[in-house]
């Protein structure tokens, strides 16, 4: 499993990641954009948003990837609550300075590294690569997006990690679209059976989807991760 995830330049599914809290961040902020929420005052949108991110910030067990998102998404909610467009970047540094504050030596970590740099990428790149491309049918426009975002992130890691981990998995954007796609189905899920537990009728059915939907992604990703040459950097550097 480890491998079929690395290979495929996928490993930053396997942690508990900003990813995933930005799935959440997305779906409870969706739901008040319906009707039934919309008329619901500001201040509780926040309250609720912003308490939800926290919430998983614990549960998953502080992890630093987690915090920084978290962090992040309440200073950009904040922004929403005040009327003010948030700057992304203000948002990043301000999110990297209360980690350092807390934890210094996570400067030296590469998943701190690596994670902050993932992000500046997307947020300075992925704008201009997403205007590569535009199809009329917007589903394709979706995953050209995800696609863009994985390139950004690559671009701004790409070095570092090839200096700590040899390699540089070519089936990324192929890659990152079965696990963006399949991930947010995933979460979803996965907290509906955490809630629903209790009540049989309904948790069996959700676990059975939920089952289906991790085999389908390990199998995607097995099958990239088998393509001759799909670490074909690592190779490079071997010889």
């Amino acid at each position: 499993t480890i491998d079929a995830f690395k290979n495929t330049g996928s490993m930053h599914v396997l942690a508990v990641s900003g990813l995933h809290l930005g799935i959440l961040f997305v779906f409870v902020g969706s739901l008040f954009r319906m009707k039934l929420l919309s008329r619901i005052p500001v201040f509780l949108q926040f309250a609720v948003i912003v308490g939800a991110l926290w919430f998983y910030v614990f549960l998953s067990g502080m992890s630093i990837s987690v915090l920084r998102a978290a962090i992040m998404f309440s200073v950009i909610q904040l922004g929403v609550l005040l009327n003010r467009k948030g700057n992304v970047i203000n948002s990043l540094f301000l999110s990297a300075f209360v980690v350092l504050l807390l934890f210094p030596k996570e400067l030296f970590q590469v998943g701190f590294q690596l994670s902050y740099l993932a992000v500046l990428g997307i947020v300075l790149l992925h704008k201009y690569i997403d205007n590569w491309m535009e199809f009329p049918d917007k589903t394709f426009n979706y995953l050209w997006s995800i696609v863009a975002v994985s390139i950004s992130a690559q671009l701004s890691i790409g070095i570092l990690s090839m200096y700590y981990f040899h390699s540089f998995p070519l089936l990324f954007p192929a890659s990152n679209i079965v696990v963006i796609v399949l991930s947010g189905f995933e979460l979803a899920l996965g907290f509906s059976f955490v809630f629903l537990s209790e009540i049989e009728t309904l948790a069996k059915p959700i676990a059975f989807c939920l089952d289906f939907l991790i085999a389908i992604k390990l199998r995607a990703l097995s099958a990239l991760g088998a393509v001759p040459n799909a670490l074909f950097i690592i190779c490079l550097l071997e010889k």
